[in-house]
């Protein structure tokens, strides 16, 4: 839903023609559920737009950090239908916060779809073991994520690509076939052609006839395929052999699927490869993270910067290749010098890696008895920490809309347990079950008077925030209200929607404000019992249908669109019909706060270069992915904007001396536009008898509303038949000796 001000401020205009203007042996850390390894690697006020007309009038009114590639960041996911799709999960210390129900592993995938959602990713890479003989994990198996990504919404979202764990695929694979089990008992002869069928015919080629085109992650339009080790303990005969791999498998992607991967290797191809440092074989280079270590890599190769890393690694019983969690700060670190110095990807280990203690999803916070479980039992401070880390590091940082499941809450109180479902979804007495309600997932139920839930590290800013509750009762006159860092928010009524399935939105009606970068902790208190609670979500409101002005701050001036085939640029100190910019809604396609810029000047919608190395233009007739971007409300008045296409902010670079570019990583001045809304212009003529109001094609669908009913007689606001299908209206003059009245557009 967008909500705003349905009109526009007022103001009115005098008669006879005058004008009113206002206005990221082996010396790599793994994981270990495989064959052991050797391992020491912010409201414009509610209003109106007025035009007052006396005969023989024509009235006109107008009425008022560092510049780099784009960024991505992934996480690798490790399943498997014996352990981590149907559990029991044991001896981890992260243990998830959901508990997955033997026999029912599509339950898991969509609980995965949805953390992954919350954690804000932009790709995530399940771990490719290969199809044979070992058929455990065979990439066909992935289309249940596939579905659930779907059901979801995610599908424009979060894409796939490969990681690939060669030490399995290749090596166990290759040994299981001939003979010596599931094993590294010899490293993987890349030099043999006929071995290559480990890469593609039992693991790539199932892996991209299993995930269409559609939802595959790609860099500047290539599907991407992260290869794990080079090392020689896994793979030998590499020199002048694993280059002739790689191109193979370029071959193959081509033939088969029309397209040339970008291919992403091990620091160690090159060394033991001479002939793969050359970008026609490798694109990238990762080094993963080393044990007992900082827990992050930055790799620069071609010019691209790679960066890995974890958030832990084993626990202090492993000894010195334990990577300690610090409260989250391993992981925030990690993300800083890798994603936030200038990684064109980052890849962190793992989102359900628990047997390696290494995970990213949220952890149980109490044990099956309902006992609290410490920070040294499962190393995170409150279960949803690491997605909160990964989402704050990544281009999904501050959203203008947020949903938060009920179900995931970080603490809970004053819950009985009444569904009779121990530890169903997560371990305590909260009570919980499969929501009935749009796109699946699940419900708290059984509510008590007192009942309360919460959240912590939820970031909110904006100017015009609402708070909105997914909520579904057969009774009369509930109650919730929110408490936001301590605060009391008023109390909301829970209708009766007919039943305990049938879900409604309830509106916060005031809208706050959040500073920019705020967190905040949330809770939900239920003042009575006797509904459910799906979700909640806040949304910022954004003026879509608006035409809007931009003043960078870094100069203060207007950006301006002049025509089709020269730059945009903030340069002009007044605003004219070049400064003018409509917002149009792109969430049906791209999720809610994305928006196409429509220059009023020629009608066409602002494009963003792929690269971020041209400029932006005013010149498309249609909005896809180049021409939209993700709305950012500073709730200072200012707000900011990141092309989908590369994930980068839209700068005034130079102190609005050069064209603006999708450029910049972070946001600073350049990258701050002060907004101001561009009231519609209406304009009264006379024609005869015949008075004729018009106003600008793009508020097409809004709807004329006059004061004054048949011209004679008062009357309150009423809506002009046809006007919402028209750009301008003609009336005939009844008393021209006695016409008075006002207009006003209406968004409805």
């Amino acid at each position: 839903m967008i909500s705003r001000s349905s009109y526009s401020d007022p103001i009115r205009a005098a008669s006879h023609f005058k004008r009113g203007v206002t206005c990221s042996r082996v010396e790599i850390a793994r994981r270990s559920d495989y064959p052991t390894r050797t391992t020491s690697p912010q409201p414009r006020a509610s209003g109106h737009w007025w035009l007052r007309t006396k005969w023989l009038c024509l009235v006109t009114v107008l009425l008022l950090g560092q510049p780099a590639q784009a960024q991505y960041l992934g996480v690798t996911c490790g399943w498997s239908y014996g352990n981590d799709l149907t559990g029991p999960y044991s001896d981890t210390a992260n243990h998830p916060l959901f508990n997955p129900v033997a026999g029912e592993p599509n339950g898991t995938w969509d609980n995965w779809a949805e953390e992954l959602a919350a954690s804000g990713v932009d790709f995530v890479c399940p771990n490719l073991r290969g199809s044979w003989p070992n058929t455990d994990q065979n990439p066909t198996n992935l289309a249940p994520l596939l579905v659930a990504l779907s059901q979801r919404g995610l599908t424009n979202r979060i894409k796939l690509a490969i990681f690939d764990d060669n030490a399995a695929s290749w090596t166990a694979q290759w040994n299981q076939a001939n003979g010596r089990g599931f094993s590294y008992a010899q490293p993987f002869d890349i030099s043999a052609p006929t071995n290559w069928v480990y890469l593609w015919d039992y693991n790539y080629k199932l892996f991209y006839e299993t995930v269409p085109d559609a939802n595959r992650f790609k860099i500047n339009g290539r599907p991407v395929i992260i290869i794990w080790s080079g090392n020689t303990y896994f793979v030998s005969h590499m020199q002048g052999n694993a280059s002739k791999a790689l191109l193979y498998v370029r071959q193959q992607c081509q033939t088969t699927f029309g397209f040339n991967p970008y291919i992403i290797v091990s620091g160690d191809f090159l060394p033991n490869d001479t002939t793969c440092n050359n970008p026609s074989v490798v694109d990238a280079v990762h080094n993963w993270f080393a044990q007992g270590s900082s827990g992050y890599t930055q790799t620069i190769f071609n010019g691209v910067k790679i960066g890995a890393c974890c958030p832990q690694f084993q626990t202090p019983a492993f000894g010195s290749g334990w990577i300690d969690p610090q409260h989250g700060q391993t992981l925030a670190a990690g993300l800083a010098n890798t994603r936030s110095n200038g990684a064109l990807l980052t890849l962190v280990e793992g989102f359900t890696d628990w047997e390696e203690s290494a995970a990213l999803f949220r952890v149980n916070n109490l044990d099956s008895a309902g006992t609290a479980l410490s920070y040294d039992q499962t190393y995170y401070d409150y279960p949803n920490q690491r997605l909160n880390l990964l989402r704050q590091a990544g281009n999904h940082a501050t959203p203008c809309e947020l949903r938060f499941e009920a179900e995931a809450c970080d603490d809970f109180g004053n819950a009985d347990g009444g569904n009779g479902r121990v530890n169903f979804y997560r371990n305590g007495t909260i009570a919980i079950e499969p929501t009935g309600d749009t796109g699946g997932g699940y419900n708290v139920g059984w509510i008590q008077p007192g009942e309360w839930l919460e959240w912590r590290q939820v970031p909110i800013q904006g100017s015009r925030v609402h708070l909105q509750v997914r909520v579904a009762s057969p009774n009369n006159n509930g109650a919730i209200h929110f408490v936001i860092d301590g605060t009391n928010h008023p109390a909301l009524t829970i209708p009766n929607t007919g039943d305990w399935q049938a879900y409604t939105n309830l509106e916060s009606g005031t809208a706050y404000a959040f500073a920019k970068g705020s967190t905040h902790t949330v809770r939900l208190v239920c003042d009575t019992g006797g509904f459910n609670i799906n979700a909640w979500q806040y949304h910022n409101d954004i003026p879509i249908g608006d035409t809007v002005t931009l003043r960078s701050a870094a100069n203060q001036l207007l950006v301006s669109a002049t025509n089709s085939t020269s730059p945009l640029q903030a340069s002009r100190s007044t605003a004219g019909r070049s400064e003018e910019f409509q917002l149009l809604d792109q969430s049906s396609t791209f999720g809610y706060g994305c928006v196409a810029l429509k220059a009023l000047v020629n009608n066409l919608f602002v494009t963003a270069d792929p690269t971020g190395t041209s400029a932006l233009l005013a010149n498309a007739t249609n909005a896809g992915l180049r021409q939209t971007f993700a709305w950012s409300d500073n709730a200072d008045g200012t707000v900011s904007l990141r092309a989908l296409v590369n994930q980068m902010n839209v700068s005034a670079g130079n102190a609005g001396a050069l064209p603006l570019l999708n450029n910049w990583i972070n946001c600073g001045l350049p990258e701050t536009f002060a907004l101001t809304t561009v009231p519609p212009k209406l304009t009264a003529s006379r024609d005869g008898a015949n008075l004729t109001i018009a106003w600008p094609a793009n508020y097409l669908g809004w709807i004329l509303q006059t004061n004054r009913v048949g011209w004679e007689t008062n009357g309150t606001w009423g809506d002009v038949p046809g006007s919402h299908t028209n750009a301008q209206l003609s009336f005939p003059i009844q008393s021209p000796d006695r016409l008075s009245g006002y207009f006003r557009l209406h968004r409805p």
